[in-house]
């Protein structure tokens, strides 16, 4: 079995719209978007997709302020206009990938094999907080209220 993981991706499409997402079934996402760009006359004209890793759904939110960044007008939570898609897919490549652990489907109780030690832990989460405040210095502030 394994942990809490999923995929980010970002898709540009005919008319120069940009979409990120993410999905913890990336095949059939991606077809579901192949199919509604056809619906609507469009066509997937670049994608981009991560590995499978924990931070997804943390690297989606970051995806959506990176495109707000990079100039991008948001269309809807996901959907930019005047957004460059390789921009975006740069900024992507810069995120996080954790791979997922493998956790023993007969564990009980304890440390499951797979999972990493304490020690591990702290140092993976100290690095994933340095990104984070390198990336939050590269995003725009919220305006003060």
């Amino acid at each position: 079995m394994i942990t809490d993981a999923g995929y980010v991706y970002a898709i540009g499409f005919s008319n120069g719209d940009v979409k990120v997402g993410r999905t913890q079934h990336i095949r059939t996402r991606l077809r579901t978007h192949k199919r509604s760009a056809r619906r609507a006359g469009l066509a997937v004209a670049d994608c981009w997709v991560s590995p499978l890793h924990v931070e997804w759904d943390i690297n989606e939110d970051t995806l959506k302020q990176v495109g707000i960044k990079l100039g991008g007008t948001p269309v809807s939570a996901e959907y930019f206009t005047g957004l460059d898609w390789s921009e975006v897919v740069g900024m992507a490549l810069r995120l996080p990938f954790t791979p997922p652990f493998e956790v023993p489907a007969d564990s009980a109780g304890g440390s499951p094999q797979g999972f990493p030690s304490a020690r591990e832990q702290a140092i993976r989460g100290a690095a994933l907080d340095a990104q984070d405040r390198e990336l939050a210095t590269d995003l725009p502030r919220a305006a003060a209220a």
